[in-house]
């Protein structure tokens, strides 16, 4: 589905990144995240959860995931900042029947969810779109703070699906992705 209905309209999702150069390594990698924000930013990385627990799945959200699933479900909401500075915030959305086989997601807390998806062995990202971030409105629009692009992809695992919203700062997407 290449786009989702908002409060305000519809908005383009694209399967091409729309960007070069550091943007694009940012945004166009699948690998974990979290590691690399910490090496690329100059201040220590905290990530903090904003919202964790049971919730009605948005609508423009449960459109968008494959199959007839549950709009009853699960969502989390993170940032990450580096020191004073927000660099990425997240949302990680999953229907019921997700949470029914994987109660874990409930007790992230402040892990990443990267690391614990990496040790699921049939885990995977199974799509990647791409939007301005300043376009996204209604109950999915970032903070004002993140001013650069937007990734949404979609995981499966034991054929269940979770989408995951980032939405990274022009600040972040300007520094070069420094890897292990």
């Amino acid at each position: 589905m290449d786009a989702m209905s908002t409060e305000s309209g519809d908005m383009l999702w694209q399967h091409a990144l729309p960007m070069a150069g550091n943007a694009a390594d940012w945004l166009g990698d699948p690998g974990l995240l979290t590691d690399d924000v910490r090496r690329s930013c100059d201040d220590p990385l905290v990530l903090s959860v904003l919202h964790d627990g049971r919730a009605r799945l948005p609508a423009n959200v449960h459109a968008a995931l494959p199959g007839a699933f549950s709009r009853e479900g699960w969502q989390r909401e993170i940032s990450m900042r580096a020191g004073e500075m927000l660099v990425v915030h997240a949302r990680t959305f999953a229907p019921a029947e997700t949470i029914a086989a994987h109660d874990w997601l409930e007790s992230l807390g402040t892990s990443p969810l990267g690391h614990a998806l990496a040790k699921l062995g049939d885990a995977a990202r199974v799509d990647m779109q791409y939007c301005d971030s300043t376009l996204i409105t209604g109950d999915l629009a970032p903070p004002a703070e993140c001013d650069g692009w937007s990734r949404r992809s979609l995981f499966e695992f034991d054929g269940l699906p979770l989408m995951l919203f980032e939405h990274f700062t022009a600040a972040l997407l300007q520094r070069a992705r420094l890897r292990a």
